[in-house]
């Protein structure tokens, strides 16, 4: 588990200066500051930019978590579905396979000695 140190800087008005400051009417409620407003843009630049800073697996704050999470939407798993044949096949291939080499074996061994 990673530790941070974080600073929190605490800023102290006096009441003259915080009535200079701070707008206390409401002419903002109800809106979003913009710096707030959060796009899918700003998401996938932000993900570029932090890419290699980003652990490769974890529970949380990972590529493995990402993975993950979009899986559950874009059903990633359907794919490990239509895969599972084709690895079957491939199996059974190489078993086939070992068994031809043993034939194959046997045969100059019989060659061999002149039993053929």
């Amino acid at each position: 588990m990673e530790r941070y140190n974080v600073d929190f800087n605490k800023r102290v008005y006096s009441k003259n200066s915080f009535q200079g400051t701070v707008d206390r009417s409401f002419k903002e409620f109800g809106q979003q500051p913009s710096e707030s407003v959060k796009t899918v843009e700003q998401f996938f630049r932000d993900y570029e930019e932090l890419f290699y800073q980003i652990p490769a697996t974890g529970s949380a704050n990972s590529h493995q978590y990402l993975v993950e999470q979009s899986s559950q939407l874009y059903k990633a798993d359907q794919d490990f579905i239509d895969i599972q044949p084709l690895i079957d096949e491939i199996t059974e291939l190489k078993k086939q396979n070992v068994e031809y080499l043993q034939q194959i074996a046997e045969l100059r061994i019989q060659v061999a000695s002149g039993s053929v």
